[in-house]
């Protein structure tokens, strides 16, 4: 291996490790040099950007564990070759709510992806155009209902990987959890027409009314701009700009852009989860939970909602690395515990595992838009119907 190439493999696996554990913040050519060892200039000499040293990292480290992940999940179940190994597939889908270090910066840049767009081409010339090709119905190749079984797991899997990060997830069994998806998975149910009932909420711009004029505008335009930017790339002044006020009133109400997107998600996460909750349980009544999921998945996965899911991702991202977001999220968590699923009880331990399994599920449920564009469309209800005890 010649220097030059020592040096790249350096670089390399010091920005997928920055990656990792302090996020896309964290990738500056003078601190993924420091973390390699080297000096400013074999980075610079390489990279133009910070982007293409992202796609490098993307190519070289992460991209492919990511794809293995997912096509390894598929195969166990029996969804791309016959027979599978449910046994395998339970084990790797637990593989994945403990993420390792390559897993978590393939997310980091997965979630980034819809903010840059050298980055984005390439997570879409690789993993997006595997994805589609699994989960996209083929004529006489794949049925609808086989691509939807796909792309659930494909989403559950992505999902345990991205809330992985939670704490305390040494002591959360989710083997029960995975147990029933792979058994929905496993069914023969074939799509039924679904409600039209449409998810009008998401579309619905969230009524701080603090009865602060200014603060209100703050907020809702540190939402919007990071929905179009990502958190890195919205500055005060564009936030200000798009408030129609100064950066004095942001800062005489909040010390730091952090702060500020730190309220804006609070006061967006509780009614959020109330309005989502509610429209679930409308349906549920009238056509059964199964049914209420896989519609309320459509809803999400609708293209419209891109901005709308860009903000809950970026959401989650800076949450695996601010403690106070991660807190906040975790009490929205534990506030919205089941009692129980069906006619079933669950014990203290089930519904730990339960929350836990749909924060994950709902995750890879919006991030599955980034790689399959049209996966609204498929019926999920041939998954989601078997969830549910009658």
């Amino acid at each position: 291996m010649s220097r030059v190439q020592r040096n790249e493999a350096l670089l390399l696996d010091a920005a997928a490790s920055v990656l990792a554990d302090e996020g896309w913040s964290g990738l500056n050519f003078a601190h993924v040099a420091a973390t390699a060892g080297l000096s400013v200039r074999p980075i610079r000499d390489r990279f133009a950007t910070v982007s293409e040293l992202a796609v490098a990292v993307w190519h070289g480290r992460v991209g492919a564990p990511l794809r293995d992940s997912l096509s390894g999940g598929l195969t166990a179940a029996g969804l791309l070759v016959e027979p599978g190994s449910p046994t395998q597939a339970v084990k790797l889908l637990r593989r994945s709510s403990r993420p390792s270090a390559q897993l978590r910066a393939a997310g980091e840049l997965l979630l980034m992806a819809q903010f840059d767009q050298e980055l984005g081409q390439a997570v879409d010339a690789t993993l997006g155009a595997q994805v589609r090709s699994w989960c996209e119905p083929q004529r006489a190749v794949v049925t609808r209902a086989d691509a939807a079984r796909r792309a659930y797991l494909v989403a559950t899997t992505l999902g345990l990987i991205l809330a992985g990060r939670r704490p305390g997830m040494s002591a959360i069994d989710l083997t029960p959890e995975i147990d029933d998806i792979m058994r929905a998975i496993d069914g023969d149910r074939q799509p039924q027409a679904l409600p039209k009932d449409k998810a009008t909420y998401l579309l619905d711009e969230v009524p701080f009314n603090t009865g602060d004029r200014v603060l209100d505008a703050l907020l809702r335009a540190v939402l919007d701009e990071v929905g179009e930017c990502g958190f890195e790339g919205t500055t005060t002044a564009r936030i200000v700009a798009r408030a129609g006020c100064s950066e004095g009133a942001l800062f005489g109400r909040y010390r730091t852009k952090l702060e500020l997107f730190l309220d804006a998600t609070k006061r967006q996460n509780e009614p959020a989860i109330l309005a989502n909750g509610e429209f679930m349980r409308s349906l549920g009544s009238r056509f059964g939970a199964g049914v209420a999921e896989a519609v309320t998945i459509r809803e999400w996965q609708r293209p419209h909602l891109a901005q709308k899911r860009a903000i809950e991702h970026e959401q989650l991202r800076i949450s695996w690395h601010d403690a106070q977001l991660k807190k906040s999220r975790a009490e929205l968590l534990r506030n919205s515990a089941p009692e129980f699923v069906g006619s079933h009880v669950l014990s203290p331990q089930r519904v730990v595992a339960s929350v836990h399994m749909g924060f994950a599920v709902g995750l890879g449920v919006i991030a599955l838009p980034l790689l399959m564009p049209d996966c609204w469309s498929l019926p999920y209800d041939v998954v989601t119907v078997g969830l549910y005890p009658n």
